[in-house]
């Protein structure tokens, strides 16, 4: 299943993105779950994050939740709100 992972900084996110960013790297690449996309959200400027997103292939909500609180972004408080919803894929025109 997909699930789509929304997630919107508190207004320390830069500098708390900052301090622990090499660990939510870390983190993302030895995770049990298949990463579809991930990136952060920007500013209309695009010019600061201001959240993250990402789109996750997991067996259920339950492991969505799991990979999500395990981020070091969330342990250290990186993020003021966060949705995890199932996304239902319609259409995709990437070529992979």
């Amino acid at each position: 299943m997909l699930f789509a992972i929304h997630c919107l900084d508190q207004p320390d996110g830069p500098a708390l993105r900052k301090a622990h960013y090499d660990a939510h790297q870390a983190y993302l690449k030895q995770v049990q779950v298949r990463l579809v996309i991930a990136g952060p959200l920007e500013d209309s400027a695009g010019t600061t994050a201001i959240g993250s997103f990402l789109l996750i292939e997991a067996n259920s909500v339950e492991d969505a939740v799991a990979f999500n609180q395990g981020d070091p972004f969330f342990k250290a408080g990186v993020w003021q709100r966060v949705d995890i919803n199932r996304f239902n894929k319609r259409w995709d025109d990437r070529a992979n």
